[in-house]
């Protein structure tokens, strides 16, 4: 993240924690910023919100979501998809590293995934470059989630259903018929 933003003219970083980092990790934070360039008006802290609301509120002042690796979001990618937020994500080779690129790929964002760190540094920038094409995702996100495979909570539900009786009925048949009696 410290690449990125001596990238994009102006920009600041928002990180926010719903634990609401102590003071002493905010400085830690900001020196390791620091060493790598980024003077610390550019990082700034988010307070823990009150409740969901106002956690979802604060998406108001994030143009775009970096999506952290190698442990992708999941909550947090899909909070911010949900308030019109577009995620970046870098997809990597285990499974805590793909969550993104598979939420992404729901809802039909796939521009939003890099394969590698360069790719995501590039992916941010281009999109912090045209604030016209922001407010256009930001405006048609929550219906592409509506009408994604993420947004069709019956199908899911119907799909983990069937799911768990396929492996219910494959562990009954597994049982020799005498140990069932």
């Amino acid at each position: 993240w410290a690449e990125l933003l001596p990238r994009v003219e102006g920009a600041e970083l928002v990180l926010k924690d719903p634990e609401a980092p102590s003071e002493t990790v905010r400085r830690h934070l900001l020196a390791g910023f620091a060493s790598h360039g980024v003077a610390p008006e550019r990082v700034r802290f988010l307070e823990r919100a009150p409740d969901l609301a106002g956690h979802l509120a604060q998406y108001a002042e994030v143009d775009i979501a970096l999506d952290p690796f190698p442990y992708n979001g999941t909550t947090t990618t899909c909070d911010a998809l949900w308030m019109g937020v577009p995620v970046v994500t870098l997809a990597v080779a285990a499974h805590p590293g793909r969550v993104g690129a598979s939420l992404l790929t729901s809802v039909g964002f796939p521009a939003g995934i890099a394969a590698t760190p360069e790719d995501y540094l590039l992916t941010a920038a281009q999109l912090a470059a045209h604030p016209t094409m922001l407010l256009a995702i930001r405006n048609l996100l929550r219906a592409e989630i509506l009408t994604s495979p993420l947004g069709d909570a019956r199908g899911l539900a119907a799909a983990f259903e069937t799911a768990v009786l396929d492996l219910a009925h494959e562990h009954a048949a597994a049982i020799p018929a005498e140990a069932a009696a």
